[in-house]
């Protein structure tokens, strides 16, 4: 009776290891790699930021040069 206990329980742990090992590996899979390159813009000077948004598109070569001085100043 207590092998059968136990063996019940070696099996459920052992689907259950099994289970977090697998959403674990597609985690991994399917992380973004950029995520981690890119600091949250709480932690990028102001600089970084107009070059993020400039690499973007979101600004202009003109706005870009504008700002940059408006930095500098």
């Amino acid at each position: 009776m207590v092998e059968m206990g136990l063996m019940m329980f070696g099996m459920i742990f052992f689907w259950v290891a099994l289970i977090l090992a697998a959403v674990w590996f597609v985690g991994l899979l399917f992380q973004n790699g950029t995520s981690r390159s890119i600091p949250s813009q709480d932690q990028m000077t102001p600089a970084q930021v107009l070059d993020l948004c400039y690499s973007r598109g979101e600004i202009n070569r003109e706005q870009y040069q504008q700002i940059i001085k408006d930095l500098q100043t």
